[in-house]
């Protein structure tokens, strides 16, 4: 594994991944592995605006990029926008609980969810969406 998309023993996540502020690759690689911290799904967007800013620089199309900016705010609401949930405790709590192949295999259909209620995304990351599908329903 590249040492880069390694946490170091004793390190806090945050703090390591502000050392990779020029490696959004990396960033989103570490931020993708400590998911679903809700931190890893905030270090993730950073990551994912940077390569989005890069592929529209050099021309690149963008569209995986940008669908995986919004499915990242999309499970990111998902997963911690109840911070207690009666019966079962603090919403994080029972986020653990949830198997990672499950939450990702989750349809976020982005006509029916839209981007107002997903904290994560801002204002440019809607314009973002607006311009490329247009907007929701």
């Amino acid at each position: 594994m590249n040492e880069a998309a390694r946490v170091p023993r004793g390190v806090f996540l945050a703090d390591h991944i502000k050392t990779l502020r020029n490696d959004p690759r990396a960033r989103l690689k570490i931020a993708r592995q400590h998911q679903p911290l809700p931190g890893a799904f905030r270090e993730a967007a950073i990551a994912l605006r940077a390569l989005i800013r890069e592929a529209r620089k050099a021309g690149e199309d963008d569209a995986a990029l940008l669908s995986d900016l919004y499915l990242t705010g999309a499970r990111d609401s998902f997963l911690h926008s109840t911070p207690h949930i009666p019966g079962y405790g603090v919403g994080y709590n029972v986020v653990e609980t949830i198997p990672r192949e499950v939450w990702e295999s989750l349809e976020m259909p982005y006509p029916k969810i839209g981007y107002t209620e997903l904290r994560l995304l801002n204002k440019t990351d809607q314009k973002w969406l607006v311009d490329a599908w247009g907007e929701p329903r």
